[in-house]
């Protein structure tokens, strides 16, 4: 499984040679197995920039991360489109929140909201702050909070302290 909330590890490996790589598999797997454009990429990691030199910039951060994911997982469609399909906390935790959040019985969300939210190990992309990262992390951010009062609502208060039996 890839991991890009809290460390970024990919088959327990964390050594990508540059910040760039974590961030194109950051978008990758934000994509949840959607094609994505090559120009898109280019300008999402390097907004602004030439397009020739994000194509070439892509093109070395596209081997680079090969050397972390197979033919499989990171697909390439022609020279126009890359995808990659692999199971992440990601895509894990917005799944199993959506799931928790739609439960009607109490007991069976409060066990969901739990499972959900271990799937958070922490922000996205930790030390990226990109625009989309920036968004992104805001974004998970607010679905955990609303996990986290829905799993305040649905827990029992304890009674006070001195309170007596």
């Amino acid at each position: 499984m890839i991991r890009i909330l809290g460390d970024v590890v990919v088959a327990g490996r964390t050594d990508f040679r540059t910040r760039k790589c974590r961030e194109l598999l950051g978008i990758l797997v934000c994509h949840r197995g959607r094609a994505i454009s090559r120009e898109t990429l280019g300008e999402l990691l390097w907004p602004g920039e030439d397009p020739s030199v994000q194509r070439s910039r892509l093109r070395y951060e596209l081997c680079m991360l090969r050397r972390h994911l197979s033919r499989e997982v990171l697909q390439t469609q022609g020279h126009d489109f890359v995808r990659m399909s692999a199971p992440s906390d990601y895509e894990q935790f917005i799944r199993a929140a959506c799931q928790a959040m739609r439960l009607s019985v109490v007991g069976q969300r409060v066990v969901a909201v739990e499972e959900a939210l271990a799937y958070y190990q922490g922000e996205l992309l930790p030390g990226h702050f990109s625009e989309w990262v920036l968004m992104e992390r805001q974004r998970l951010e607010g679905l955990r909070e609303a996990l986290l009062m829905r799993l305040q609502e649905d827990l029992p208060t304890p009674p006070p302290s001195d309170f007596a039996y």
